[in-house]
């Protein structure tokens, strides 16, 4: 018994094969030639979910079920097949006869040994399974329609299977969960069907992006450095900051697999303040572009002031100005053992820990010059 497989359709497996028969046949050895065919099951009705699903497999093959009608015809029976093995199956028996005066089959399906529909015990499920199967195949053709692997081809003829097959998204409680936290957060976001029936959702964050990447590909680590404005300074009584909290794992995979400059919120960069005067001093009047800014800082400020006295951190402006800050002029750091954050919201602190630059203080005069003599200029 010689067994041949390859990796995907249009390998030349059958070609393989048959050229084996030629060569077996000159030697004088009396050799046959059966495919193990999975999918579609022959004896299982052509509309079947288990046959749709195969459908739904090879959308980008364009594969067709289809009902086999040379075994119509040789038996009187029904069976079903897909158009490739029909539609060869005239050349393969011609190649039969040659090699060896006749053709040991009458129809594909003949070729094919596939025991699987005898061995269905609960219908249901596999119905259940497979219309499941037909939707994922289908959110897989959106997404590398997006990603330009596919054009719209493939997609149109998964509605279509999905329209035969009475699949709708609401078959999976996971399609509308994750919808709903993709709202909710305004990005892209994810959900899973545990065992137990509950449904679990995940979302993005600042920090996913970078983390995936590195555990994606760790050779990009040697190449990249990651400038993270996020936690708290080390003295700080917790880490409970948006960057952070809302992704300890990830924020733990950067912190354990890249070069990182480390810009702490509380008790570092939230020195970066501003004020209403220095806006009206500094800016107003200057330029549309600080115009702008000033009055939406000013405007923003006076909703969560309630006419309380305020000044305004400007986070964001620190991580850029970390590209500028040479012979240390807005800003100082120092280099430690990368903290390692807890899901408690805190650091565990270990010395054999990777290197990382920890900025310790913003130089908010220095820094803030700058700032306005650039938008100013």
């Amino acid at each position: 018994l010689v067994v041949v497989t390859a990796p995907g359709p249009g390998s030349g497996k059958m070609a393989t094969c048959l050229s084996q028969l030629y060569h077996e046949h000159k030697r004088g050895v009396t050799a046959g030639y059966a495919k193990f065919e999975t999918f579609p099951i022959w004896n299982l009705p052509l509309k079947h979910p288990v046959n749709l699903a195969y459908e739904a497999a090879t959308a980008d093959l364009d594969d067709v079920n289809m009902i086999d009608p040379f075994h119509l015809e040789a038996y009187g029976k029904t069976a079903v097949n897909y158009n490739r093995d029909v539609e060869i199956f005239p050349v393969l028996s011609a190649i039969f006869k040659k090699i060896q005066g006749e053709s040991p089959y009458k129809s594909p399906t003949d070729m094919g040994v596939n025991m699987a529909g005898n061995c269905i015990v609960d219908d249901a499920a596999c119905c259940e399974a497979s219309r499941l199967e037909i939707l994922r195949r289908y959110y897989t053709a959106c997404v590398e329609r997006l990603q330009g692997k596919c054009g719209d081809e493939p997609v149109r003829k998964l509605e279509l299977v999905m329209q035969q097959a009475g699949v709708t998204p609401d078959i999976c409680p996971a399609v509308s969960a994750a919808l709903a936290k993709a709202e909710d957060t305004h990005g892209p976001a994810g959900a899973m069907v545990l065992p137990d029936g509950r449904v679990v959702t995940g979302k993005t964050s600042d920090t996913l992006g970078a983390a995936s990447a590195l555990l994606l590909n760790p050779a990009i680590a040697e190449n990249i450095v990651v400038v993270w404005l996020g936690g708290h300074s080390l003295e700080w009584p917790d880490t409970n900051e948006f960057n952070m909290m809302q992704d300890v794992a990830a924020a733990r995979v950067v912190f354990s697999g890249a070069a990182v400059v480390q810009l702490p919120c509380m008790g570092v960069v939230d020195r970066f303040t501003l004020t209403e005067p220095e806006l009206h001093y500094w800016l107003l009047g200057k330029s549309a572009l600080c115009d702008h800014l000033a009055n939406a800082t000013i405007e923003a400020a006076h909703r969560y002031a309630k006419g309380k006295p305020w000044s305004r951190v400007i986070w964001d402006v620190t991580a850029v100005a970390w590209l500028l800050n040479d012979n240390d002029r807005f800003m100082n750091s120092r280099i430690i053992p990368a903290p390692i954050p807890q899901y408690d919201h805190h650091y565990s602190l270990d010395p054999r820990r990777a290197p990382l630059r920890y900025v310790w203080n913003i130089k908010r005069d220095a820094l803030m010059a700058d700032l306005i003599a650039k938008l100013t200029k």
